[in-house]
């Protein structure tokens, strides 16, 4: 559990400073970034205008997927005080700077064995 807490916690800081770059763009520099990739003019706007940010969490346990796709996700039920933690600082800073914030999960984490 605790290797599978480290990896979400590092995917919400680099969330984090996604986040920031959509909301400062200007400062960051979003759209001249983007345009490095193979992206039409059309897709940079929606990425530099979007409203809503979505994280992604691969999940072992199908319990947690369940509940996100169903809306009866409870952060009351993972076992890492530091990933709630990081959930909810993520989630309040990006709803403070005017973002929709969502988390979406999907089957993907496997314990090392």
């Amino acid at each position: 559990m605790f290797e599978l807490t480290l990896t979400f916690i590092y995917s919400f800081d680099q969330a984090n400073i996604a986040a920031k770059a959509l909301i400062n763009g200007d400062e960051y520099k979003l759209s001249d970034q983007l345009s490095k990739y193979e992206l039409s003019e059309d897709a940079i706007e929606k990425i530099c205008t979007c409203k809503t940010y979505s994280v992604i969490l691969g999940f072992e346990q199908i319990n947690y997927i369940n509940a996100l796709e169903t809306g009866n996700f409870n952060l009351n039920k993972l076992r890492s005080f530091l990933l709630k933690l990081k959930i909810i600082s993520s989630a309040s800073y990006i709803e403070s700077q005017g973002l929709k914030f969502k988390l979406y999960a999907i089957p993907g984490y496997k314990k090392k064995s």
